[in-house]
């Protein structure tokens, strides 16, 4: 994935473990989030705008190939 420099290293670990299984409290986990609520964490990354957008951005790049 294409480093953005408008997100964190997390954000973006976040979005390419999300594209592995659609699991967001996985993703938030293997993305290296510490939280005892990572259901709650994924639900707020995933309504993140520049999140959001990236990961759209990503999913149509792989749809594309």
């Amino acid at each position: 994935m294409n480093a953005s420099p408008n997100l964190t290293f997390k954000q973006q670990r976040f979005i390419e473990e999300y594209q592995v299984d659609g699991n967001g409290s996985q993703a938030v986990l293997r993305a290296g989030y510490k939280t005892k609520h990572p259901a709650e964490m994924a639900n707020g990354l995933l309504r993140n705008t520049k999140v959001k957008h990236s990961l759209e951005n990503a999913q149509r790049a792989h749809l594309q190939r």
